[in-house]
């Protein structure tokens, strides 16, 4: 018997912001960890009570390594969108939990490398930020006007405070030229500059299908309405051009043209 996707051991999943749809950590577990807040470093901790967040198990898994694997390869792919910030590496090994002993808490604190004075020293000295051409750079890239929906901002930072979401976020709907919901995004002095037209990122999921002639939104609702296997009943519809029959019930994407025939 063919497991239900929800019915494998392992899964991946995501927290993401639902006011932006940024997605803040991805994580493999397995259970109820994904729903856990307790336990998570402190930059995850700071978000989700500062932000309006949502959890979402997105991926199953039989094979723990695969899950693992998984969740190393999407973190990755966020991180080159400036996103998974509460991710503190790329995942991949599984998670680790201890507590802190008092041996442990000694032998870090006399390895401290900023107890070393020449390290100190380096520090204060070779600190970029002492470099008036790098420090000013800095400065004028934060305080670089954004519009984003016809507001404006005096800079990069006074958006991601006042929108909630962090400064990375920011920059890249000014890359693209549009925030997370179409609005146009641009710095000021870029407001003529031409941008591809904005793509929403949902609009390819949601492929309008029929079941005997009954309608639904998406292959997902109508794999769920039907007690479909979603992963065979997809894969079924892209086999065969989205014109077929499935376990004895005509399926179609809405829309399409039909097939000159009706693939079995």
């Amino acid at each position: 018997m063919v497991k239900k996707m929800e019915e494998k051991y392992y899964y991946v999943y995501k927290w993401y912001n639902i006011d932006t749809g940024e997605v803040f950590y991805i994580g493999k577990g397995c259970r109820g960890r994904s729903g856990q807040v307790k336990r998570r470093n402190q930059i995850f901790q700071d978000y989700v009570n500062t932000h309006n967040c949502k959890v979402e198990k997105i991926e199953f898994f039989d094979d723990e390594q695969e899950a693992l694997q998984r969740e190393h390869e999407l973190i990755l792919e966020y991180k080159l969108k400036q996103q998974c910030v509460a991710n503190l590496d790329d995942g991949g090994t599984g998670g680790l939990s201890f507590i802190w002993t008092e041996e442990m808490k000694k032998y870090k604190s006399e390895h401290n490398p900023m107890k070393d004075e020449a390290q100190r020293e380096r520090m204060r000295t070779e600190n970029p930020m002492k470099n008036p051409k790098i420090a000013e750079k800095v400065s004028i890239q934060n305080s670089r006007p954004v519009i984003i929906n016809g507001i404006r901002y005096r800079g990069v930072l006074a958006a991601a405070k006042e929108l909630k979401v962090v400064e990375p976020t920011i920059r890249d709907w000014c890359t693209k030229g549009y925030d997370a919901h179409g609005n146009i995004c641009r710095y000021e002095d870029e407001l003529n500059k031409i941008f591809p037209p904005y793509k929403d990122p949902n609009s390819s999921k949601q492929i309008m299908v029929s079941i005997d002639n009954n309608i639904f939104p998406s292959l997902k609702d109508a794999a769920k309405a039907y007690n479909f296997s979603y992963v065979s009943f997809s894969k079924k519809m892209k086999d065969n051009n989205g014109n077929t029959t499935y376990k004895n019930h005509i399926c179609k994407y809405v829309n399409q043209q039909p097939n000159q025939e009706n693939n079995q």
